[in-house]
């Protein structure tokens, strides 16, 4: 089998493909978003500029670039439907691919995602829960179901908030799981008729952010911006951006002399578009509806980026595709798990310590009053990365991948 150098196609399920500069798409987004969440906490922004005070600039790397990281959750949206779409996007030029069953799908979906879920859980909850900590036990219960039912943010239950440390991260994890139950279904069709299921798909999400998440973002309800139809549109992008990749990969077009210059200056110019409507919401008011508005053509710009990327120049797909993104890329899930609880237990305990402060542990370190105020913020960020790094490393290697594999090979046995 002839491999192009775009992609590596996997012998032993033809309907399967690794494309390594996704590992680096993948890698990068975790990052900022991690980068985004310790920012929150220890507040460190970087070096100051003194004659650029007083700008966007003032700090190296610029504010922007650490406080709009939940932004790029979007890429995990794309990713997504870019991924998932991919065997079906193969099957519509070659007729001997068969995707899997919707039943196969699920048991896949479910292996991959539930064992560093509850392990991370019944980690917490063994260590950290108590029905002492609630007002009722009917409050520990829905909290423990809310959890484990990995329905955070859906609103299905209703309660004070979670105790699980860094249990509010798990949002995004909620949404995925909802595009997984349709889309076996959503794909079908999506085969038939890409653009016009693709249309339909982006104009319910825009629909509903419009008419429900909108006017309840300004009742004060933030979070219906991640709502599970607001993000319609974004699977849309990633689905047809599957689609497009074997259109692309099977044109005669990509053979010529200036196709490959010409798909690297359209990669790059989409990540710029998309670093640059971030830089446009920091520079806004940063609410929850300049992120809602915001969305699809951030989707759209990333979508631009990661397909152009698979076609890209040599030097550009190395920067995405290497030993350390595909590492990365690898252990991202337990990265995204993980990294919130350290870095909200490690305030808790005073690790590194810090002074008494009558706004508690959450609100501190603020600017001024305290002289180690910068070597403190260091050794925290050195603290949370490491531990969240070695954390991640350990349940995706000694949890997630064998119980994967043994559950994989269970199921495959019942089938013989």
């Amino acid at each position: 089998m002839k491999v192009k150098k775009t992609e590596t196609v996997k012998n032993y399920d033809k309907s399967r493909e690794y494309i390594s500069v996704l590992d680096g798409v993948r890698a990068f987004a975790i990052l900022m978003v991690v980068i985004y969440h310790y920012w929150q906490q220890s507040w460190l922004s970087g070096i100051k500029v003194p004659f650029l005070q007083g700008t966007s600039w003032g700090d190296f790397p610029p504010r922007p670039f650490f406080a709009n990281g939940s932004l790029f959750v979007e890429v995990f949206i794309i990713l997504t439907g870019f991924c998932l779409f991919l065997p079906y996007a193969k099957s519509m030029f070659e007729k001997d691919i068969n995707p899997d069953s919707p039943l196969t799908f699920y048991k896949k979906r479910a292996v991959r995602l539930l064992p560093s879920i509850w392990f991370s859980l019944i980690i917490w909850s063994v260590l950290f829960i108590r029905v002492t900590d609630y007002a009722t036990t009917k409050d520990f219960v829905i909290d423990i179901l809310d959890n484990f039912l990995v329905l955070r943010g859906t609103n299905l239950f209703s309660h004070a908030g979670t105790k699980f440390a860094a249990a509010g991260v798990l949002w995004t994890v909620t949404i995925e799981i909802f595009f997984y139950v349709i889309f076996p279904f959503v794909a079908r069709l999506f085969k038939k008729w890409p653009v016009q299921t693709a249309a339909v798909m982006v104009i319910v999400g825009e629909t509903y952010t419009l008419l429900r998440a909108l006017p309840q973002i300004e009742a004060g309800q933030t979070d219906f911006h991640r709502g599970f139809l607001c993000y319609m549109g974004s699977f849309a992008l990633g689905m047809m951006g599957a689609y497009t990749y074997h259109c692309v990969k099977r044109s005669q077009w990509m053979s010529k002399k200036y196709s490959r210059a010409i798909v690297t200056a359209i990669s790059l110019a989409g990540l710029f578009s998309a670093l640059w409507l971030i830089w446009s919401y920091y520079d806004s008011h940063r609410g929850a509806d300049m992120q809602a508005k915001l969305r699809l053509p951030l989707a759209l710009c990333f979508t631009v980026f990661i397909v152009a990327l698979c076609f890209s120049a040599k030097w550009l797909r190395v920067i995405f595709a290497n030993p350390v993104t595909k590492f990365l890329s690898g252990i991202s899930l337990n990265i995204y798990i993980w990294h919130m609880f350290f870095a909200l237990k490690f305030k808790e305990w005073r690790l590194p310590w810090y002074p008494d402060n009558t706004t508690g542990a959450s609100a501190w370190p603020q600017s001024g009053g305290f002289e180690g105020h910068l070597t403190w913020q260091i050794l925290y960020l050195v603290l949370c990365w490491t531990a969240t790094i070695v954390t991640a490393v350990l349940v995706t290697y000694f949890i997630e991948k064998p119980v994967a594999k043994w559950l994989l090979k269970k199921k495959n046995g019942k089938n013989k």
